[in-house]
């Protein structure tokens, strides 16, 4: 993966995202659904996850390298990232995008 930014509110961050298996990170949004974790977002391009639980329902953009800034992207789910400089993971369809 390239060095992406990720910009979430007053946040700004670069590094490394890698992304979700096929279908995982839609079940995770399914799920913090059903929980009252997140709201749905039908503006929201895609889904992220992040260290910081705290930011799980609030929204981001992505910036990859030579690109525009996209987003939004609704904060679906956030775990601990054991690879040095990876600031998210997005969904299987947006990294393929």
């Amino acid at each position: 993966m390239t060095l992406t930014t990720l910009t979430l509110a007053a946040h700004l961050l670069t590094g490394e995202v890698s992304f979700y298996a096929p279908d995982v990170m839609e079940a995770v949004y399914a799920n913090r659904l059903a929980w009252g974790h997140v709201a749905p977002c039908p503006e929201c391009i895609g889904l992220l996850a992040v260290a910081d639980r705290a930011l799980v329902g609030r929204h981001a953009w992505l910036q990859r390298p030579g690109r525009a800034v996209e987003g939004p992207y609704l904060i679906a789910d956030c775990g601990p990232f054991l690879t040095p400089g990876r600031i998210a993971e997005v969904d299987h369809v947006t990294a393929r995008r």
